[in-house]
């Protein structure tokens, strides 16, 4: 029964209308039947317009004509079930059609909690506190210093549809560990279960997120009949009536307060379980009749098992070093999805944490390019919808904005949008990569506009002469903020430097901003090593949508980029990339601080044989870079590196990747293994040990310490990184397999690429892959396998081995290959 009828048929039994036949009969008409228009005195299913006003004329609250209210009564078009609140983590969300919502959450309590509780209501006791306890959910960052931790312990497995997830937490002074666990089990029901390692006390919140006051969502919440169940109802702007929501229990509360009001707290007693169903529909009979099913002996434990089973089965899965490396990723991007009332979707917010401080799921552009390729492993839709959303974000000039739906600080000039600032172009590369691995023809010919459109404006012309970000016009790019001079000073040179990937950059408050062009008087390695790259991955796609010609014009713009670059930021006495000042200190035109950005050279194919073996010495300089836990954003050898302070020192996700990418470009086999070692370790160790997903590492411990969120969805870039040392596909090489440096063995099983299913295993013995369950190569020693494609029954690949392997395809008989580089047709 849809909203419109269960309305219908509720006021006609309260009312007792003359016109109840008629309406009853009509019950089955579906939403074609009613006009988007009433221009007539009746509908088209036979209701006089005076009967709609008697019919709904009581349920108005705000004058609003009861015949556009009944318009607005559809069926039901969507519903979000999940733990999509930023608040939400150890409980639900229900949603339907972006205009009804409730929620639920859960602390479970340490005895400690309760010591100061002194008779009276414990549900009303723990209301009042609720909230202050909640805040300790996801610890505290303290810079120079590991911080308080959070209470998670490990996150995840959670398929991308909501069939089954888990999230397991330890309560800190002496609290239980809870286990949580829970499986979708209709388009808008969710069974549950909450697992206390000894038995514990819990409280149970219903709420809703999101809610201002004058509140946007109305609810009311209330005792069910029987006291193991729970109530809503929420009504839409201006009418009394709205979905109608049942949370049963399979345990009765102790006691509860909130009846009557937007916010119930229900108290549980010494549980070692509690199980759970929440569903959203339209009358309280049906909803009780079904949640309170679902309590029966062993149907959900049944349900929650089941659905694990077939999850984990068809999961991508890691094995031997690269154990949970997969499961880290989706668990991390999946985990991280909140709804954005606002914008009336679903969204993998950068952060949790983030997210609850403002209320929405903040859009920012390096980020959700990285999460669009990162959720692309298990969950398509997500991927896409992550890219059209930040690429929505471009103004008619044609930059993407550095970030969007993120209200900062209101009362200053920091607009929810940043329409004056932007950030490096790296959204070709990960549109590239997102297509490859989940071909979409029609999703790139949508993209590629807007990326070539933002590709052009960075040297366009702003109306006066000026380029945007050519200040001094000497070709090359500069970091800048173009917001109007009613902005103060700093504030416009503040999000300059913002413009660069990271936000505290060696050279903060060194160059100068100048007002005129609104531009820092710098030309950066970073941005214009990844300007170039932009053009080659530009002219790829182009290419491969047959634009060729802007193939031509951006491989021709690439050429020019590289020798500028090469004549003006390439100090050949350091034999070193460096920013470059507009006007010589000294004689000096360069800055003398050295960052792992002098390897983006690599990925921008900016980088000659002479510039390559430079950079190869700098890279294993261990004043430099080489460590353990590289790669530190400034060398070890500047005087900041030991304060380990943000982006001063640290180990940052996004630029080992990128750096990894222009590695594997110049087939830079043993740095590529070092850096895809290192950061898997440091991912992987927080990962395994406390369920943490780090947006930056400590360069010295390798540990995600101080200013580091840990749960920040771009640290599992980290362990997408192991993972393409066995398989990836990309525009330089195609589809790859294996490396010539393994660490060591591990396997990545079901891993989809393309439309097929692929199981790589490689150890410094040998390298098998299988596609789709069957054989395809399978090497008796260390090779890369690149450029593999199919046509009919025939594959082509290119081999690359630096000792002897013998190598068979399919079924045919193994063939011996000499060291080098070979092409071949099966």
């Amino acid at each position: 029964m849809n909203r419109r009828q269960a309305i219908r048929s509720g006021l006609i039994c309260a009312t007792g209308l003359p016109s109840a036949k008629s309406l009853i009969a009509s019950e089955k008409a579906s939403l074609r039947d009613f006009p988007v228009d009433l221009p007539g005195e009746s509908d088209s299913a036979g209701l006089a317009k005076g009967d709609i006003y008697e019919l709904l004329g009581f349920a108005t609250m705000s004058g609003e004509d009861p015949v556009r209210m009944w318009r607005r009564l559809n069926p039901v078009q969507q519903w979000r079930v999940g733990p999509i609140a930023p608040n939400s983590w150890s409980g639900c969300i229900f949603v339907a059609d972006d205009a009804d919502i409730f929620g639920f959450r859960t602390l479970s309590l340490p005895q400690a909690w309760m010591e100061r509780f002194n008779g009276g209501s414990r549900s009303e006791y723990c209301a009042g506190l609720f909230d202050s306890w909640w805040q300790s959910w996801a610890g505290r960052e303290v810079p120079h210093s590991a911080g308080d931790p959070g209470w998670w312990k490990r996150v995840g497995p959670k398929a991308p549809d909501n069939s089954y997830a888990e999230l397991v937490w330890q309560m800190p002074d002496g609290g239980p560990e809870v286990t949580y666990e829970f499986a979708r089990t209709d388009q808008n029901e969710v069974v549950g279960r909450f697992i206390h390692s000894e038995p514990a006390d819990l409280v149970v919140q219903a709420y809703v997120p999101w809610d201002n006051d004058p509140p946007r969502f109305a609810v009311l919440y209330s005792d069910g009949p029987r006291q193991h169940l729970l109530r809503g109802r929420a009504w839409t702007p201006g009418t009394r009536d709205g979905m109608r929501f049942s949370l049963a229990f399979s345990a009765n509360t102790e006691d509860t307060v909130g009846v009557g009001t937007g916010r119930w707290h229900g108290y549980f007693a010494k549980l070692k379980t509690l199980y759970f169903c929440g569903r959203q529909g339209q009358r309280y009979a049906e909803l009780e009749e079904k949640t309170r099913a679902w309590l029966e002996n062993g149907r959900i434990d049944t349900v929650l098992q089941q659905n694990r089973q077939r999850y984990l089965s068809t999961r991508p899965r890691g094995t031997g070093w690269l154990a949970e490396a997969p499961d880290g990723i989706t668990n991390q991007l999946e985990w991280s999805e909140v709804y954005t009332p606002s914008r009336r979707r679903s969204y993998v917010s950068v952060s949790r944490k983030w997210a609850q401080a403002n209320n929405s799921a903040p859009d920012f552009l390096w980020d959700s390019f990285f999460n669009g390729l990162l959720v692309c492993q298990e969950d398509e839709p997500k991927a896409f919808g992550m890219i059209r959303d930040i690429t929505s974000w471009q103004n008619d000039q044609g930059m993407f904005c550095q970030y969007g739906q993120w209200v900062t600080q209101p009362d200053r000039w920091i607009f929810p949008v940043a329409w004056g600032h932007s950030q490096y172009p790296i959204g070709s590369l990960l549109v590239s990569k997102i297509y490859l691995r989940r071909p979409d023809q029609a999703f790139l010919k949508e993209i590629y506009p807007r990326l070539l459109k933002n590709h052009r404006w960075w040297f366009a012309d702003r109306g006066d002469g000026q380029p945007w970000r050519d200040g001094n016009k000497n070709g090359l790019l500069e970091l800048g903020s173009n917001y109007p001079e009613e902005i103060p000073y700093q504030d416009r040179e503040q999000t300059a430097y913002f413009e660069s990937g990271d936000d505290s950059p060696e050279w903060w408050h060194v160059a100068r901003y100048n007002n005129h062009t609104q531009t820092l008087e710098q030309d950066t390695v970073e941005r214009n090593c990844l300007y170039a790259m932009d053009c080659w991955i530009l002219a790829w796609i182009a290419q491969h949508l047959g634009q060729s010609s802007d193939a031509e014009a951006l491989t021709a713009e690439h050429r020019r980029m590289v020798a500028t670059i090469n004549r003006l930021l390439w100090d050949p006495s350091r034999r070193c990339y460096y920013n470059r000042r507009w006007e010589d200190v000294d004689g000096d035109p360069f800055f003398p601080q050295m960052g792992p950005d002098i390897f983006l050279s690599l990925l921008g194919k900016v980088a000659n044989s002479q510039q390559e073996r430079a950079l190869r010495r700098l890279f294993h300089d261990p004043k430099k870079f080489a460590g353990e836990w590289i790669l530190p954003t400034i060398s070890r050898d500047n005087p900041l590196f030991s304060e380990q302070d943000y982006w001063r020192g640290k180990v940052w996700p996004p630029i080992n990747w990128l750096v990894y990418q222009g590695l594997k470009i110049y087939e830079w086999d043993h740095e590529a293994r070092l850096l895809a070692e290192s950061s898997a370790k440091m991912f992987l160790n927080a990962w395994r040990e406390k369920g943490e997903c780090h947006e930056n590492f400590s360069a010295i411990t390798g540990e995600g310490t101080g200013q580091s969120d840990p749960h920040y969805t771009w640290g599992a870039l980290m362990a997408l990184i192991a993972i393409e040392e066995l398989v990836d596909i990309n525009p330089w090489q195609g589809l790859r397999f294996g490396n010539l440096d393994p660490v060591a063995p591990a396997v990545i099983e079901r891993y989809p690429v393309a439309g097929s299913s692929y199981d790589v295993e490689q150890s410094p013995k040998g390298l098998e892959i299988r596609r789709d369950g069957q054989l395809l190569f399978a090497a008796d020693g260390p090779a890369e396998i690149r450029q593999v494609e199919f046509r009919g029954r025939e594959v082509s690949y290119e081999l690359r081995c630096t000792k002897p392997v013998r190598l068979r395809v399919r079924s045919q008989p193994p063939r011996a290959f000499t060291p080098g580089l070979w092409k071949e047709i099966q």
